[in-house]
């Protein structure tokens, strides 16, 4: 593939090339052996390409519908049609194991641990879940003839790959080993399994990554990742993945300086934190607590707070639903999050110590990226129309209602942050892998760029170049220096004999 498209390969066709899917999951693209090259829409502006048929004739997506994600496809010379919501959040989507089937990988709730596989039956027009353990499955693979299904599943915080014979409903590990076993397809005569083995590690880093002399802030085979800094740029909040030991795979928010020092993990008595670090954790402007989303054992998603030395900590909302995406007001006093439940996702805002929240955003709009300006009187957020078009709109907090909208594009935008006098608000904008800055004029309504998004040589993460126009808001986007997650990641392919165990029985679990 030229190198100028970033192609995640997704099948064969039917003639022998390949599909692939751009990596924001926009465009489809068939390679073929040759180098030649040809693209098309996924169908939709807001949907992800999850799977393509071999003939091209149907693309499955996953696009998000009012408070959670749904399974959808684009049929040839149709439109794209939900095939059934559900209330749970669908995350992956293959075809099989029929040619009428499609099987699909759920979570109850956003960013739950434990997920659902089930079978959607175009005859039945119904979904069938799967006797599978408990725990978080993934990437199913049927084989060809549709009696086996290859499936990644956790356990212990180990990724294995699984069997499940469609036949008796049951399931057996097949691999057992130290590094992660994932991404299981199948060749053509069901005998084999191709599959990735592999091991991740990520350390926090500050310091200009252009530049030599960057800090290492932590080490050890540990994961971690979404850095963000305090506002007096001396302390980073971080969440760790562990590698090992009695906390093996589960996820802790954790704090370091810094100039260096000392990882210290918070207790936060038994809560459980996202495995994805998006915007899930944010500072008090006095730098002495942190918000966060956590969820207690199977429970939505709420927000919480604790102290940087680990005391204090407090729920902060109680609603029905998931809060995500915490954002704390310059004068302490509030939270902002993204509220998602009852079909709806919209901004809100709490007080910071608990109480009544107060919806913000407008009634049946997808909203997120909630950001209170200067004194706590307004806020920005984003929306997401159907038809692909991305809007900034402000609003009054004590009066909602009013509110006007500064953008409306074909290009994503998403509020950053709010300089200290309120006079402008700082943008990330883009779609794809392409992403820059800019500032939007409270006052004159003008939008100015000024820098773009670089990815890191390891692909593990991106940071600014800022123009000469952006160098004045540098301490304010990084008040302690580029701070950012790096590492390495090994990963390599194996071929593996696809058969169940038949004895003893004891392995069907």
């Amino acid at each position: 593939s030229p190198d100028s498209i970033s192609a995640y390969p997704l099948g064969w066709t039917s003639e022998g090339a390949v599909y692939c899917r751009r990596m924001d999951g926009q465009t489809i693209y068939t390679i073929g052996l040759d180098g030649s090259m040809k693209s098309r829409e996924a169908g939709d502006p807001f949907s992800r390409i999850s799977a393509v048929s071999p003939d091209g004739r149907t693309t499955l997506l996953l696009k998000f519908n009012q408070d959670n994600r749904d399974l959808g496809r684009v049929k040839e010379g149709g439109d794209f049609e939900f095939v059934s919501p559900t209330p749970a959040w669908e995350e992956e989507a293959v075809l099989g194991p029929t040619a009428d089937d499609v099987t699909v990988v759920s979570t109850p709730s956003y960013l739950s641990q434990s997920t659902t596989i089930s079978v959607w039956s175009d005859k039945s027009r119904s979904y069938t879940a799967l006797p599978l353990p408990e725990g978080p499955k993934w990437q199913p693979a049927w084989s060809a003839d549709g009696q086996m299904m290859a499936y990644s599943f956790r356990r212990d915080g180990q990724a294995a790959l699984w069997l499940y014979d469609a036949k008796n409903a049951k399931s057996a590990p097949l691999t057992s080993s130290v590094e992660d076993c994932t991404s299981p397809t199948w060749s053509p005569d069901g005998e084999w399994l191709a599959y990735t083995r592999s091991t991740k590690v990520s350390h926090i880093y500050a310091g200009d990554p252009k530049k030599e002399g960057r800090r290492q802030l932590t080490e050890g085979p540990d994961y971690d990742f979404s850095p963000v800094v305090s506002p007096d740029g001396e302390w980073v909040a971080f969440l760790r993945k562990y590698a090992g030991g009695e906390e093996k795979g589960k996820v802790a928010l954790c704090v370091v300086p810094v100039a260096g020092g000392e990882v210290k993990g918070l207790d936060l008595k038994g809560l459980t934190l996202p495995g994805k670090g998006m915007d899930a954790i944010c500072w008090s402007p006095d730098s002495r607590e942190i918000g966060f989303q956590a969820s207690e054992g199977a429970a939505r998603m709420d927000i919480h707070r604790i102290g940087r030395d680990g005391q204090g900590l407090a729920r902060v909302t109680v609603e029905p639903g998931d809060e995500i995406e915490p954002r704390w007001s310059q004068d302490g006093r509030l939270i902002c999050y993204t509220r998602v439940g009852n079909g709806q996702t919209r901004i809100a805002v709490v007080p910071a110590s608990g109480g009544l929240p107060r919806i913000v955003s407008q009634d049946g709009v997808v909203s997120e990226g909630g950001l209170i300006g200067p004194a706590s009187q307004r806020l920005v957020y984003a929306t997401f129309r159907p038809q692909g078009v991305f809007e900034l709109w402000m609003a009054s907090i004590d009066q909602p209602e009013k509110r006007t909208r500064l953008i409306k594009d074909s290009e994503m935008v998403w509020p950053g942050r709010w300089t200290l006098d309120g006079k402008h608000i700082i943008l990330m904008r883009g779609n794809g892998s392409n992403w820059y800055l800019s500032t939007w004029s409270v006052d004159t309504g003008k939008e100015t760029k000024i820098g773009r998004f670089v990815m890191l040589a390891s692909g593990k993460d991106h940071y600014p170049e800022l123009s000469p126009e952006g160098a004045q808001f540098e301490k304010l986007l990084y008040p302690g220096g580029v701070v950012l997650g790096d590492g390495r990641d090994r990963s390599d392919l194996f071929l593996i004999r696809a058969r169940m165990p038949d004895k003893p029985v004891a392995l069907y679990l």
